[in-house]
């Protein structure tokens, strides 16, 4: 069998933030072509160019979300299709026949999770060394203390944690109304 290749996961943003942009893109796509992306006049104080890859960045986001039914209807195929080859999903790669020599391979991945609510009774009635066999114990870092550090300590600490930043996420607002 075939080793599945690992995908992203994808990481859905807060509720609240969704249906804004939900009603950001309803927005955009009620509005005509040329008011599709916002009208910025020079004032403020982002250099030209800089404004030019915002409008860049902002049609090609609209452009993802306009394909977003798209993608989901291919989500919903997949699924359907994959229910009705393999009515018990089973993990690996499967293949089926197709006309003119073609190979439909469908590979299923399992996600498996521990219960955190479950899983200390149950660990107990593991013996130890099926225990650290089973179990991969990852350190997490709890940012919220972490911020709390003074120097001295945050110094000693940050010997063994590496800080990158992420992807930035972008929201265009609109001007505030005046009361």
């Amino acid at each position: 069998m075939a080793a599945a290749k690992k995908t992203p996961t994808e990481k859905k943003a807060p509720a609240k933030r969704a249906s804004r942009n939900k009603k950001e893109s309803e927005d955009a796509q009620a509005a005509s072509p040329a008011e599709a992306t916002p009208q910025i006049d020079g004032a403020g104080d982002i250099a030209p160019d800089i404004l030019e890859s915002i409008a860049q960045w902002y049609e090609l986001r609209q452009q993802i979300e306009a394909i977003a039914p798209i993608v989901e209807e291919e989500r919903t195929l997949r699924k359907a299709i994959d229910a009705a080859l393999q009515p018990t999903p089973r993990e690996g790669t499967s293949r089926f026949g197709m006309p003119n020599g073609y190979t439909l391979a469908i590979t299923t991945q399992f996600k498996r999770k521990l219960d955190d609510a479950v899983f200390p009774a149950i660990f107990e009635r593991i013996p130890g060394e099926l225990a650290t066999q089973l179990i991969r114990w990852k350190p997490e870092l709890k940012t919220a203390f972490y911020r709390t550090l003074d120097d001295d300590k945050r110094v000693i600490f940050d010997e063994c944690v590496s800080t990158e930043p992420q992807s930035p996420q972008f929201a265009i607002l609109p001007p505030k109304e005046e009361d």
